[in-house]
């Protein structure tokens, strides 16, 4: 497991705004610098508030640069399933994602779209791992798109393959999307 990161400097300028019935934190600028390096100047905006329909919660965040390296070690703060993210690891950039959950039994609504470079999951013995994925990801509760651009990539699916799998360079796209109780994988 790659060691985790620790925080040497971070500095931030931001403004929490009230909202009728939420908050707006609009960050201005966030620099942080850890035991792998520095990031790139971040900005972003994170909202809370209350949906229109039910009044159930909304949840919204845009970030122009997010390293995974450093965050993912705050999910020990999750619960077990979650936990399982720990090593992820990878850049993510142009973060517009979104969340709204109406009433107690409704499904809830949800979209993310976003670019990742190096993604990677580390293979763990009772599931599978990958490392090296470039491109981008678009989803709802209806579907969604990964679009994987030129990544020398790497598989590992452990209870298939006795070794990884390599991919010099890996250029696809995938769509999916919901009908009625069963997906369709294009």
């Amino acid at each position: 497991a790659a060691p985790k990161a620790t925080l040497q400097d971070v500095q931030l300028a931001a403004r929490v705004l009230p909202q009728p019935f939420g908050w707006r934190a609009e960050i201005q600028n966030l620099q942080i610098k850890t035991s792998r390096g520095v990031w790139p100047r971040v900005q972003g905006v994170v909202s809370q508030g209350v949906a229109s329909a039910g009044g159930g919660a909304e949840w919204s965040a845009n970030f122009n640069f997010l390293r995974l390296d450093d965050l993912a070690p705050w999910l020990e703060l999750a619960d077990a399933d979650v936990q399982k993210l720990r090593g992820l690891s990878g850049d993510v950039r142009a973060l517009d994602a979104a969340y709204s959950a109406t009433l107690p039994d409704a499904m809830p609504h949800y979209r993310l779209r976003a670019g990742f470079e190096n993604l990677a999951l580390p293979a763990t013995s009772d599931a599978s791992g990958l490392s090296g994925l470039n491109g981008e990801l678009t989803l709802d509760a209806n579907g969604g798109r990964v679009r994987l651009k030129d990544a020398a990539t790497t598989l590992k699916l452990p209870s298939v393959f006795a070794t990884p799998l390599a991919f010099v360079t890996l250029n696809e796209a995938f769509r999916w999307n919901g009908e009625t109780e069963s997906w369709i994988v294009r």
